[in-house]
């Protein structure tokens, strides 16, 4: 009756049928292939966000969490993440059906919660995902663990998170 412009599926695990296997195919095609003819005959575009999985290594359709179907009956996949940058976040464009593939975009979020562009690059959700797996080593986790104990362990056994994560910021 409104024909909307935009809806949006925030997350689309939410929205899914509790009957549906979101891990298989053709149960998530027959679920989704209506949006494609819905949004042609009320002019509505559906965007469909995901969460993503957390296999190690895995980048690109392998990382919509549940079904890479999602990935098949998109337009267009945006992936985002985090680079190894502090407070330095991405949004790749992965799949793009309408025109080529654009710069992936590079933003942090102030503490005011407004975006801020921090620019550009070529770089792509694969790349990122595996800097991230090269650099979380056990050994920074170990130097992280070992931090938290020793604080913990100075203060009592009770600390806020807060102040346990401004006291190792301080530290580095």
């Amino acid at each position: 009756y409104f024909k909307p412009v935009l809806c949006i599926f925030d997350p689309v695990q939410g929205f899914v049928p509790p009957d549906i296997n979101m891990g298989s195919r053709n149960a998530m095609r027959d679920c989704m292939a209506p949006l494609i003819s819905l949004g042609e005959e009320c002019g509505t575009t559906f965007l469909v966000i995901c969460h993503t999985n957390k296999r190690k290594g895995a980048s690109g359709r392998e990382r919509i969490a549940d079904s890479a179907d999602l990935w098949d009956i998109s337009r267009v996949v945006m992936m985002a993440g985090y680079t190894e940058d502090q407070g330095i976040r991405y949004l790749s464009n992965e799949k793009n059906n309408y025109a080529q593939l654009q710069e992936t975009i590079l933003f942090s979020i102030d503490d005011s919660g407004q975006i801020q562009h921090e620019g550009t690059t070529w770089k792509r959700d694969r790349e990122y995902v595996n800097e991230y797996v090269q650099n979380s080593t056990p050994s920074k986790r170990d130097g992280c663990k070992e931090y938290i104990l020793q604080a913990l362990t100075e203060s009592g056994g009770k600390m806020a998170i807060k102040e346990l994560e401004e006291q190792a910021k301080k530290e580095g």
